[in-house]
Order: C-alpha cells, then sequence, then structure tokens
C-alpha cells in the first residue's frame, strides 16, 4: 500500500512526466475477503463513498496530505479508472470476474510435472481441515508436495506436520508464500530445500525505505491501516484508537498505551524489508504503467489519434477503456528493466525459482536458481541451475522418472 502511495508522490515532483496532471487514489481493505473485495470495488468504480469501510484518500498536492479513516464523504469522488488489485490472486480473479471490463492481467505458470493426486482445501483451514489434509499426505507414497496457499495458511499446516513428526518431505511453494521468510523460525527444518516460483525482485527502490520508516504515531494516529499495524508492532495502544482487530491472545485493554516515542527503525518488521522486494516491485511497476499510459494520452495529435475518427481521449476526463488501450501498449523502462506487454496487452511473465537454504548461522538464505521467463522460445522458457539445489544426499527430487511423483494441494 505503501509502495504504491511512494511512488505516486514520486511522480507527482516530477517536472518532466505529467507535468500538467496530478495523481491521486484511494485506498481500501481487502480484508482478503472476496465479499469485502468486491463491495469496495464496486464503490470505486461507481464513485460512491461509503461510510465503514476503512479507507484512505489523497487528491490534490499529495505534499499536504488529507486522510480519513471513515469513509470519503467529505471527498471529491470520481470513479476510479485503474484499481491496482489485490496481491493474492484468488482475490484479483474473482474481481476480474465480476469486473471483466477492466481486464485486470492474471498470468500462470505451467509445469512441465502431472500429478500424483490434488487435495483442496477450505480457506478456513480449521483443525477439520487440517486433519482430512495430513490425513492425505500420511497415506501417500509421493513426498514432493506443491502446496498453493497463501502464508497464514502454510503456518497451521507446518504446526500440524511438526506436531505429527512427519519429515522428507519436499515442498513446492506457490508465489504466495515462495519467500514467506516468517515461517523459517519455527519450521526451519521442514523447509530445508524448499522450491518455489517468486515474482522478479527488484535490487532497490531508491527512497522506499525512508518513506516506510518515516512513520510515526502523530501520522498513523488517524488511519485505521496503519493504526493496527503500529499496534501490533509495538504491542501498544494509541489513544482514541480506532483499531478493533487485535491479533493472538491479547485485547485493547490488554495493551500498554503507545509513548509515543516508538521508532520502527528499533525493530524488525516485513512491513520494510527491502531485500524482497517482489510484491512492492510489481506496485510500483503498475503505478508507473498507470503514469506513462497518462502520459502517452496526453501526447495525443487530434486527427491521429487511436480512437474513432483519428480522435484523442482527454487525459483529464477519459474513460476506463480509453486509458486501457494505452496501458495495452505501453513500452517502458523502471529501474532499469523493461516493462513491456505481449499482442494481447498481457505482461510478459517472468518469475525466479527459489530455493531455501540454511546459513552457517542457521538463517534462512533465499537463492535464486533459476528462473521462468515466457519471452524465451517454446522448452526453453524454465531454466533450472541444478547445481545450485543442494539436494539431500543420494536424492533428486525433479528427475526424468518421476514426474508423477508429487502431490498438489491447495485452497478451494
Amino acid at each position: 500500500m505503501y509502495t504504491m502511495t511512494f511512488a505516486i508522490k514520486e511522480i507527482n515532483k516530477r517536472s518532466d512526466f505529467l507535468s500538467n496532471i496530478t495523481l491521486g487514489f484511494h485506498i481500501r481493505d481487502s480484508c482478503d475477503d472476496i465479499p469485502v473485495s468486491l463491495r469496495a470495488t464496486l464503490q470505486l468504480v461507481n464513485g460512491q463513498p461509503e461510510s465503514n469501510l476503512p479507507t484512505e484518500s489523497i487528491r490534490g498536492n499529495l505534499s499536504t496530505e488529507t486522510t480519513t479513516n471513515l469513509g470519503c464523504a467529505a471527498v471529491d469522488r470520481r470513479v476510479s479508472s485503474v484499481i491496482i488489485g489485490d496481491a493474492g490472486s484468488g482475490v484479483s480473479m474473482a474481481l476480474l470476474r465480476s469486473l471483466g471490463s477492466f481486464h485486470i492481467p492474471l498470468e500462470s505458470v505451467h509445469y512441465g510435472v502431472c500429478a500424483a493426486y490434488t487435495h483442496f482445501y477450505p480457506v478456513d483451514l480449521n483443525q477439520q481441515a487440517l486433519d482430512e489434509l495430513l490425513d492425505v499426505i500420511q497415506t501417500k507414497t509421493s513426498k514432493v508436495i506443491i502446496n498453493f496457499s497463501g502464508e497464514s495458511e502454510m503456518q497451521g499446516i507446518l504446526r500440524e506436520v511438526q506436531r505429527r513428526n512427519m519429515t522428507g518431505l519436499q515442498w513446492i511453494a506457490s508465489e504466495a508464500w515462495a519467500t514467506a521468510k516468517s515461517l523459517w523460525e519455527k519450521s526451519g527444518k521442514l523447509l530445508l530445500g524448499t522450491l518455489g516460483f517468486a515474482i522478479q525482485r527488484a535490487d532497490v527502490i531508491p527512497g522506499l525505505h525512508q518513506h516506510l520508516t518515516s512513520l510515526d504515531p502523530l501520522s498513523i494516529h488517524k488511519t485505521a491501516f496503519l493504526t493496527e499495524f503500529w499496534e501490533e508492532t509495538f504491542k501498544c495502544r494509541l489513544n482514541d484508537s480506532i483499531n478493533t482487530h487485535y491479533h493472538g491472545e491479547d485485547t485493547n485493554h490488554d495493551r500498554k498505551t503507545c509513548k509515543g516515542t516508538e521508532k520502527l527503525d528499533d525493530v524488525y518488521s516485513p512491513y520494510f524489508d527491502v531485500t524482497q522486494l517482489r510484491v512492492s516491485y510489481n506496485v510500483y511497476k503498475a503505478v508507473y504503467l498507470v503514469a506513462h499510459a497518462l502520459q502517452d494520452m496526453s501526447n495525443c495529435k487530434d486527427g491521429e489519434g487511436p480512437f474513432q475518427n483519428g480522435s484523442c481521449a482527454n487525459p483529464k476526463n477519459f474513460k476506463p477503456w480509453e486509458l486501457l488501450h494505452y496501458m495495452k501498449h505501453a513500452n517502458f523502462s523502471v529501474l532499469g528493466k523493461e516493462v513491456n506487454f505481449d499482442l494481447n496487452g498481457d505482461p510478459i511473465a517472468y518469475y525466479d525459482l527459489m530455493n531455501w537454504q540454511q546459513m552457517p548461522d542457521g538463517s534462512l538464505s533465499l537463492v535464486k536458481v533459476g528462473f521462468y521467463d515466457a519471452s524465451l522460445p517454446s522448452g526453453q522458457s524454465l531454466v533450472i541451475n541444478d547445481s545450485m539445489i543442494p539436494w539431500p544426499a543420494g536424492q533428486k527430487y525433479v528427475a526424468e522418472g518421476s514426474l508423477c511423483g508429487c502431490e498438489v494441494v491447495g485452497l478451494s
């Protein structure tokens, strides 16, 4: 979320780019829930305020921020022509089915393996569902498991695997948890050797770390999203807190009052860990894609435009499909890397293949051992440097003779 606001502010400060246009945004909490996400999305595309959904809005001069925690009734609302979707594909796919006119791009990677069997489990992974899942894994002979789930679901699975003392499993991670370092702390031994496809990583986004760590109690006090983050990070309660969602067993009344001297530089949080800029990098590119599309729209000359009779779109009053045309044809670079699209207007799929390896001090090292690049010729898109993978002695799981020796499990 704050990578998006950082990119928008960065663009608005530039004098050589979109000089006559100021970007703004509205943020809605998906709650990682499809009905909630759909409701919020419909509100955005219809330009209607909602008084009981957590939100943050900024438009106009972004150097002076205006935020609201309980709706946008006081903000001059316009239809949101662009939606940057949730990081989880499940929510985004549901929105795509309901709002097909937005043509939100979704990529899928097809692997040259077949599954011995497939088991689906619910998003609400209760003990009964866990028992059913682990019973299936224990009764099968396959040891390679491709698990499509989020980080929180994987935590529950690993707790049960550990309780049952199950060993010898080779995990293949979906993108949602392929770089989830938090899983290593309690389940490192179980995850050693895990392979997973991750979104391409940016080495650095200049200025982002400073932007993320510049938050203080005064700047986050009236923003519901950040209030919860602050109270969870420091295990304290802000005065007049608007947060009602607490993790773990403690409640609002159990926590001490925040002192106001807390600093993010003094603690570790995945929030400002910029060593794995993957989802953040995609968000950063998404904002710049919109900006470049608007710039191309602004450069259009009447009579030479892409629409009926050579007409151009008005960059200050355009239709979503007009912007979409320019987004599909955009070609630019961000942080030294090219961003372009295929003939269908879809982004060229690229994923890093990561291997979970243990450092001498016991910490986790995420090592890139290959990649998937859809722009390469057929049969050459998946590249694996097998010599970089420390397989257990005498074993090699990905072998020609065992293409059907894996299990696919995932959320239903």
